[in-house]
């Protein structure tokens, strides 16, 4: 009966077919049918398995007969399918109680039979597949049978070459009528018929009509047409190129044999030939393989089970090597890896006396000289086999003599292949000469094809492997940084190493020291964490006498002098004594407990700023690579927040810096001033017509050093976003009128003209009215400094959908297109412009922009080019809000400062002496004081009713004068004069007592603003 193996063995291959095709077992029972059959015969896969196949049966009564004829060779009988569709169909014995029935069989189905061709090993496996230890005739009829059903040939046979007689016979057949197999059981080498055409001239001969045999061998189709199936197929069977018999097939159909049908029957008569000629084999026969008695499939089942049971590339290099030696008889052996470039072969197992060196073979050049057999083979992709010394000789002369150990010897060298690329070779070598047949050597190729992919497998499952834990470490590693993330946000970074020991303990270890360089050279001590918080200070005094006992080669020292890692996976008590020098630090290290440890840079842009160094004292907890990776990631991050913190620590005492440089630049360059503007004043109180012009000139260049210094304050406020900005619903004339006052005397001295078109009403914006002012006379003084005398400045202002557009446009030099996209950068000057030699600072723009951006706006620069002019636009969003009236201008009393006392306190003599002879002038009496001792002394006895204080004071600043004088006169209006400029110099001053904050110089008109301010 066919067994349970074979039944499964031929579902594995129905289930391939395209054709429809059933099992049937003798009592007309389906066993499985594939999908094509099922569909059509109008039912599922499912339902034909337990089916009886008369339930499709045309004729059920005569089913029985047509399965009986069967199993004499043929069958033909109709089915027909649910939905009435009828098929006709043929039988054909497949095993002893298994029918293979074809519901529209016939040879055009060539891929069904190259479907069955390649699941031939696997139908082979299962226990009928021809093999040593089997009779001729059992191998005969099992490949017969098998090139039958794949081939939907209606008849068969094999024929071999008697032994030293010129005949051939016939060992097995089917489908034949018995007087047709019984008068060819023997035919000679000369009878005109296909078969013996076709041994003799070692090719197939191919008959695909009834047409075709007619013209060539019509005796032998009138003498027995019984033998005569309308198609024939003949191939030769050939091993080493020697024929030993032939393969006849007999089809009811005419068939064109095609070019994969003539393949299919030579791969197929190839892979016959080897298992006839052993199965032909007496005892004495010479085999290479050792064991006669068990089969080639016994022995390579070994070597699958040897390669199933190993994983690690190691673990199959062994398996693979071994196991195939073993399978082979080879008495040496070397199994060779392509490398990674696949420029490089090494050398990965070598058994044997006989076999290969790893020191001599390891990263060799597939260029390398001397040639040898296994590098050809991997090379080319070919097998090389040596079937003795004088074949090494002379084919590879240049290695034959330290190749040799005797002369007596073979050497089987075949590349590994998987997915298509060489990955390596496997080598055999035997102890006597051996000419490997044409089984054998297919033998080794089907050995290095299950190594090959052995091998791609354990590469497979060492990567996923490392993928896995690298998985995990990653899942470690990003746990524990996430933790930390959220500490290194800190700028204060002396507690961000604090809290990253904290956590760093106990989560990755049981002690931690935090050693930052800059920090021990300021005299700062490590940050350190252990699991017993009473143990930190042994482990920092552990640390300290480390260091002083000169062990810089190990530990911290060590690290911060290389900006390497150091990993020391494990440590034991003899490894710390022999390792440390100083006995006494050797025991102080064991008593810690410690048993592995590392230490990461800390580290930033590529410079090391300290160490982490990071204890276990846990027996079993090691550090690993894994472990390493996770800690050099936290030294980096620790490494960015110290740099970050450091960089905002700089910045921050930068801008400090910057703030009292520009502060005290503001006072000193203003303090100068006073006496000069001061001066000018009494000039014009003593004659109002002397001097006229000078007192202008000197007036205007004041106001033109006053600006330099205001924008130099506004740019740095602006960049810091300093700026207080007082925004209300403004008219735009407003604005341009605000500007043209600042910028009218420049442009009347040089004799330019102004052209205006600015709506009175209509064109509002939400603005600080100073600063957009200010933005307007800046461009307006551009305007008029860049523009020859006699030229010409249009100032024109429009509504464009929801702006409001001011332009300033001249008749000056112009811009060159290369300047004009950073013509708004700080310090920016265009070349030939000389801004320097007009006075400014190149800074004015740059106000501009900040001050316009600030209102939500935009300011744009067009020009032609060199020579034609420029214009600047600025666009501010329209005002919502209605535009209030301006405010009236208060009415100064006349002679309202009449006997009243003012104190002035300025430590210039000069700024002193002109601000005192300006008080006097408005009526005032006046006490001039020069440090803040000094005018404390002076306001208890001259008791005043304003005080005009200078803020920089020697021995009691102008703040703290501020304060005591507040406390001795409730009532005493106290009125800032300084050239400190800053929003926080106003801020302070007004929470120290100051009623008025006026920046100098202070004119006339300012100290008349401030008794006009004075209650009565």
């Amino acid at each position: 009966m066919a067994t349970d193996m074979h039944r499964e063995a031929f579902v594995q291959v129905l289930v391939h077919l395209r054709e429809p095709v059933l099992l049937v077992d003798r009592d007309g029972i389906i066993v499985a049918g594939n999908v094509a059959a099922a569909t059509a015969l109008d039912t599922s896969v499912a339902a034909l398995a337990g089916a009886r196949l008369a339930s499709f049966s045309v004729e059920p009564d005569e089913l029985r007969g047509h399965l009986r004829l069967a199993v004499q060779g043929e069958s033909a009988f109709p089915l027909c399918a649910r939905d009435g569709r009828r098929y006709s169909c043929d039988a054909s014995l497949l095993a002893p109680e298994l029918f293979i029935v074809r519901l529209s069989g016939g040879p055009e189905a060539s891929k069904r039979a190259r479907a069955f061709f390649e699941m031939f090993p696997r139908l082979a496996g299962v226990g009928g597949a021809p093999g040593p230890g089997r009779t001729v005739d059992e191998v005969a009829r099992t490949l017969l049978s098998f090139a039958m059903t794949t081939m939907g040939a209606k008849a068969g046979g094999v024929f071999l070459l008697e032994e030293h007689v010129d005949r051939l016979e016939l060992v097995s057949s089917i489908g034949y009528q018995p007087e047709s197999v019984e008068q060819y059981r023997s035919v000679s080498m000369q009878a005109p018929i296909p078969i013996v055409d076709a041994v003799r001239a070692g090719s197939a001969v191919y008959l695909g009509s009834v047409d075709e045999y007619q013209a060539r061998y019509a005796k032998l189709l009138g003498a027995h047409p019984g033998l005569v199936k309308t198609a024939i197929a003949c191939v030769p069977l050939l091993v080493d190129g020697r024929c030993i018999g032939g393969l006849a097939l007999g089809f009811r159909m005419p068939w064109d044999f095609s070019d994969v049908d003539r393949a299919f029957f030579h791969d197929f008569a190839a892979q016959c030939a080897p298992a006839l000629v052993r199965a032909r084999r007496k005892d004495g026969d010479d085999s290479l393989f050792p064991d006669h008695a068990a089969s080639r499939f016994e022995r390579l089942h070994a070597f699958t089970g040897a390669l199933a049971q190993a994983f690690t590339p190691a673990e199959v290099a062994e398996a693979a090597l071994d196991a195939s030696m073993a399978a082979t008889g080879a008495k040496a052996g070397g199994l060779w890896s392509m490398g990674p470039d696949g420029k490089t072969v090494t050398l990965v197992r070598s058994v044997g006396r006989m076999g290969p060196r790893p020191e001599h073979h390891n990263a060799l050049s597939l260029d390398h000289e001397p040639r040898f057999p296994m590098l050809d083979a991997i090379q080319s992709g070919v097998a090389v086999w040596i079937e003795s010394y004088a074949d090494l000789e002379a084919r590879y002369p240049d290695i034959a003599v330290p190749f040799a150990i005797g002369t007596s010897f073979s050497v089987a060298c075949v590349p590994l292949f998987a997915q298509g690329r060489c990955i390596g070779g496997l080598s055999h070598a035997f102890e006597r000469p051996h000419r490997f047949v044409e089984h054998e050597r297919a033998f080794f190729q089907v050995l290095t094809w299950y190594a090959a992919q052995a091998i791609e497998r354990s590469r497979l499952y060492a990567a996923e492997k490392v993928a896995r834990e690298q998985a995990e470490a990653s899942q470690r590693r990003t746990a524990f940084l996430a933790a930390s993330d959220s500490l290194l946000s800190s700028l204060d970074y002396q507690e961000t190493l604090a809290a990253i020991a904290r956590i760093a303990v106990p989560q990755i270890a049981d002690w931690c020291i935090v050693e930052i360089v800059d920090d021990r050279e300021r005299g700062l001590p490590a940050i350190a964490a252990h699991v017993n918080p009473l143990k930190v200070p042994f482990v920092l005094a552990l640390s300290r006498k480390f260091r002083a006992r000169g062990e810089a080669r190990h530990g911290i020292p060590a690290v911060l002098e290389s900006g390497k890692s150091r990993l020391y996976s494990t440590f034991t008590v003899e490894q710390i004594r022999n390792g440390v020098a100083d006995r006494e630090l050797a025991e102080l290290f064991v008593q810690s407990g410690v048993v592995s440890s590392m230490i990461v840079p800390v580290s930033a842009r590529g410079c090391t700023l300290g160490a982490i160094l990071l204890n276990s004292a846990t027996p079993g907890r090691h550090f690993d690579e894994q472990d390493l990776a996770m800690a050099e990631e936290l030294g980096r991050r620790v490494g960015l927040a110290i740099e970050n913190a450091r960089l905002y620590r700089d910045v921050r005492e930068a801008d400090r810096l910057k703030d009292e440089f520009l502060a005290m630049l503001s006072h000193e360059l203003r303090n100068p001033l006073v006496p000069i503007v001061a001066a000018v004043d009494l000039m014009k109180l003593a004659d109002e017509n002397m001097f006229v012009q000078e007192r202008d000139l000197i007036r205007r260049n004041v106001k033109h050093l006053v600006q330099l210094v205001d924008d130099l304050l506004d740019v740095s406020r602006i960049t810091r976003g300093k700026v207080q900005l007082r925004k209300e619903p403004t008219e735009v004339s407003t604005l341009v009128s605000a500007a043209l006052e600042l910028v009218n005397p420049m442009i009347l001295e040089r004799v330019q003209r102004l052209a205006l078109a600015v709506p009175e009403r209509g064109v509002a914006v939400l603005a600080d009215r100073i600063r957009i002012a200010q933005a307007i006379a800046n461009l307006l003084t551009n305007a008029s400094k860049y523009t020859d005398r006699g030229g010409t400045l249009v100032v024109t202002a429009r509504v464009e959908g929801s702006e409001a557009m001011i332009s300033v446009l001249d008749s000056g030099i112009g811009i060159a297109p290369e300047v004009l996209p950073r013509i708004f950068d700080l310090f920016a000057q265009a070349p030939g412009a000389n801004e320097r030699a007009q006075g400014g600072l190149g800074i004015g723009l740059t106000v501009v922009k900040r001050l316009v951006e600030l209102h939500g706006g935009k300011v744009i620069a067009r020009s032609p080019g060199l020579g034609f002019g420029s214009e600047f636009v600025i666009r501010l969003p329209l005002a919502v809000e209605a535009v209030l009236p301006p405010p009236s201008p208060a009415v100064a009393r006349a002679n309202g400062a009449h006997g009243r006392r003012a104190l002035v306190v300025e430590d210039n003599l000069d700024a002193a002496g002109v601000i005192g002879e300006l008080m006097n002038a408005v009526g005032f009496t006046t006490r001039i004081a020069h440090d803040g001792m000094t005018a404390l002394a002076a306001a208890v006895e001259f008791k005043p009713d304003l005080a005009l204080l200078d803020l920089g004071l020697p021995n009691m600043d102008g703040y703290e004068l501020a304060r005591q004088l507040r406390a001795l006169y409730g009532t005493l209006r106290i009125v800032a004069v300084t050239g400190y400029a800053a929003d926080t110099d106003r801020t302070r001053s007004r929470e120290a007592g100051f009623d008025e904050h006026i920046v100098k110089p202070v004119d006339l008109e300012a100290l008349r603003k401030i008794v006009d301010n004075m209650p009565s």
